[in-house]
């Protein structure tokens, strides 16, 4: 089960999962991942569905 703390695999990479929203019907999950924009990297927090994601164990 995923939650707050988590392992997951997401976009080929290792990431934590911050916080799990449920939303009725769906539940997603605040990951971090990292934007590029103009060659310079910011970490970002992006809200993305369970079923995207592979838990990995805490």
């Amino acid at each position: 089960m995923i939650k707050a703390g988590s392992k997951v695999r997401y976009a080929g990479k290792y990431r934590f999962v911050k916080a799990i929203i449920n939303r009725g019907a769906y539940t997603t999950a605040l990951v971090q991942d990292f934007k590029f924009e103009n060659e310079h990297r910011q970490l970002v927090t992006v809200e993305v569905p369970l079923e995207q994601l592979e838990e990995l164990g805490v």
